[in-house]
């Protein structure tokens, strides 16, 4: 199951602090409980349960929806006891209590420092993209580099609660709003009455006359024609080039699919991980954002890496490579789930606006594609700027870009 609140109007500042405010749902009390207690409560009915942020884009729409989830599974007479426990945390939960939120912040700020080695091509890619759209900016500020500075000065500032505070109750208040929210569940077909009650007792919680405009995340991406450098400790780094690319429902969308698939295994593979060293590298398409992503993972090189990405964009693949691109995204879409996955799919797809009839014309566009449709797709893709960004040691950044500034990561 899934209760999910719209931010499209969240402040940036506010955004920065969705990560905190995630984090500090888990690890808070209620107006009316103690932390232990509403912990109790949450284990006796839901025996999984997160809450994480994120930011979704509808397929026919230019921008996206920061949003913040509760993901959580019960069984379903438990149904009405869950959301009710989850109902007191959205609305009543503690966001003054100072131990909590230096807890809480600590706790954040120590993922986001030891997940930097294992996915700072996540960080980097993000970064770049977020100069691209307004959306993909949305998702920087609430998952990546830009949230962490947030959570870094709060804690530099030895007073995080006292400094968050004002925040952390302006997210709450506008929280209540019912129009913000949504619930997605995935049960038997026999709990569909009891899905109604649940959910109608729920909602009736929530403020009805509060009326936030939901229409999307309009904030500008900020505009960068450098590349972002950030300095960060060792000898290896992290590269990201980002483009703009086709939508979901194009043909040319699923055209690049397949080519980026084929040069991330083909041309990628052999210049940037076997003779450039990195220990790995990708690109993909993320029809729903219309970006390619390329990136590389613990890489000593910068210059030479984003050379052999734009070079990439000149390969010429053979049918035996579209053929082994087709197989492996068929494979990727059709392949086996458990429940869990499919529930978390079937959230997504329903907020993307994504129909089972739009994944069989992408299944049967995939199929159908022929060299010529590859080979267009690639001078599109040729054809846009990159925006680029790199995580390395200060020493390589001075020397591949002597006359630019970088941050140094916290």
């Amino acid at each position: 199951y899934n209760a999910s609140a719209d931010l499209s109007d969240f402040t940036e500042t506010e955004l920065c602090s969705v990560a905190l405010y995630s984090r500090l749902l888990q690890l808070t009390g209620t107006e009316d409980e103690s932390y232990i207690e509403i912990s109790r409560r949450i284990q006796r009915f839901m025996p999984s349960f997160f809450v994480a942020q994120d930011v979704v884009r509808p397929i026919d729409s230019e921008y996206g929806h920061p949003v913040i989830n509760i993901f959580f599974k019960c069984r379903e007479e438990d149904l009405e006891e869950a959301l009710e426990a989850v109902g007191d945390l959205w609305l009543k939960a503690d966001v003054t209590d100072a131990a909590r939120i230096a807890a809480a912040v600590e706790d954040l700020e120590t993922n986001f420092r030891g997940s930097v080695s294992d996915a700072g091509n996540v960080y980097a890619s993000m970064a770049a993209a977020s100069c691209v759209t307004s959306s993909l900016y949305a998702e920087e500020l609430v998952n990546g580099i830009s949230a962490w500075y947030a959570i870094d000065a709060l804690k530099k500032s030895g007073k995080p609660a006292e400094n968050a505070t004002k925040t952390l109750l302006s997210i709450k208040g506008k929280l209540s709003a019912r129009k913000r929210m949504a619930l997605h569940f995935t049960a038997g077909a026999d709990a569909e009455k009891l899905i109604e009650k649940a959910s109608a007792a729920f909602l009736s919680r929530f403020d009805g006359e509060a009326d936030p405009d939901l229409s999307g995340c309009r904030i500008e991406p900020p505009k960068q024609e450098e590349p972002l450098l950030y300095a960060l400790p060792g000898t290896v780094g992290y590269d990201a080039f980002v483009i703009p690319a086709a939508g979901y429902c194009e043909r040319l969308g699923a055209a690049e699919a397949l080519f980026l698939n084929m040069i991330s295994s083909g041309v990628l593979w052999e210049n940037v991980r076997n003779n450039g060293g990195a220990y790995g590298v990708s690109a993909s398409a993320n029809a729903y954002e219309r970006v390619a992503i390329f990136s590389s993972y613990r890489d000593p090189g910068i210059k030479r890496t984003f050379r052999a990405f734009t070079k990439s964009l000149d390969a010429t693949p053979s049918k035996s490579d579209l053929d082994y691109a087709v197989i492996s995204a068929l494979a990727s879409e059709i392949k086996p789930r458990g429940p869990q996955e499919r529930a978390f799919l079937s959230f997504h797809r329903t907020c993307r606006g994504v129909t089972d009839e739009l994944r069989r014309a992408r299944l049967d566009a995939f199929v159908s594609m022929s060299l010529e449709d590859i080979l267009s797709c690639r001078d599109a893709l040729k054809a846009e700027t990159p925006s680029l960004c790199v995580l390395a040691s200060a020493s390589r950044l001075r020397k591949s870009y002597p006359e630019l500034p970088f941050k140094v990561l916290p």
